[in-house]
């Protein structure tokens, strides 16, 4: 619990300055977690203001309650932020004016052992941050043949032995199936030397956690929902830790910024497409040196901003 309590939300200042615009507005906090980003934009806020905060962890949602129980105009919404328009809709809300996403594995879910997100200790092979999700990272080390193991750690991992790292873990699982974190973290030990052994083991286990959560399609789903929610002038901001999550943000605020999305080879526009957002920051935001020496997580942070524009600048 201690690690807990020294969760140190990344570029907390920079985010709120950027997102907070309107002090009496309604915003989502989209990875809830502990709560630190809320607390900040509740601060920012005059008591009209509202925050609806998204987590399906129980841990980290009883958690938030409780830091964020002073303030009444905060709500935690148990949910996927992949449904943020169905939940803001079952409460009336059509529009906000922003929205924050701080992606990656939270300290709380990392430290649990039994989540099964980290090689650093032995628990069972799960990784599921939602429990009503019905596949484990056990069933897809189990039953996942070699080439689909291979494209989920190579596509989603990155990691350069995938093929090698798949076909031993098809040959050792036809004599005992996995179900703990160990006996995979084990298998890669003694096929990836130091010291490079602690890269591919934080690659294959991230592969995984991206597999059974779907977490890119979730992730572009989500943004997409975000930019339809957002008034005029209201900000969305993403906060990411590794390049696959990067790109999808990159991508989807490049072509959300573009009047026509056509080929450029193609001589007449045909898509009907129009901008709805104005990128505030061509290159993306990274924490300053102070903020990387205080906190290790910082150091491969990506933030990216971009405002909603009006219908007439479309």
């Amino acid at each position: 619990m201690q690690e807990h309590a020294l969760h140190i939300p990344v570029m907390l200042d920079e985010s709120t300055a950027y997102l907070v615009r309107d002090k009496k507005g309604i915003y989502v906090d989209a990875t809830l977690g502990m709560g630190g980003y809320s607390r900040r934009i509740l601060d920012s806020l005059d008591q009209e203001g509202r925050v609806y905060g998204f987590d399906v962890d129980d841990d980290a949602l009883r958690e938030a309650r409780e830091n964020l129980k002073d303030y009444s105009n905060f709500e935690a919404v148990e949910s996927n932020f992949s449904r943020i328009k169905v939940q803001l809709a079952a409460r009336g809300i059509r529009q906000i004016s922003g929205i924050v996403f701080d992606l990656g594995v939270s300290s709380l879910m990392l430290d649990r052992a039994d989540k099964g997100f980290s090689y650093r200790e032995d628990g069972p092979l799960d990784m599921r941050m939602d429990h009503q999700l019905s596949v484990t990272a056990a069933d897809i080390v189990n039953h996942f043949d070699k080439e689909d193991l291979a494209r989920v750690f190579r596509d989603y991992g990155e990691e350069r032995q995938s093929s090698r790292i798949a076909a031993r873990i098809v040959k050792q699982r036809q004599s005992k199936p996995f179900s703990r974190t160990a006996e995979l973290t084990d298998l890669i030990r003694k096929l990836v030397p130091e010291p490079y052994t602690n890269k591919s083991l934080s690659r294959i286990f991230q592969a995984l956690r991206i597999e059974v959560n779907h977490e890119l399609t979730v992730l572009e789903n989500a943004l997409q929902q975000s930019v339809e929610l957002l008034a005029e002038g209201g900000r969305l901001v993403v906060v990411s830790y590794h390049s696959l999550e990067d790109r999808i943000v990159k991508s989807l605020f490049r072509e959300e910024s573009t009047n026509c999305i056509c080929p450029s080879a193609q001589p007449v526009c045909t898509c009907s497409h129009r901008a709805r957002l104005k990128l505030l920051n061509r290159r993306s935001i990274r924490p300053g040196d102070e903020e990387q020496d205080l906190n290790r997580r910082s150091r491969s942070a990506r933030m990216r901003v971009a405002e909603k524009l009006g219908e007439d600048a479309q």
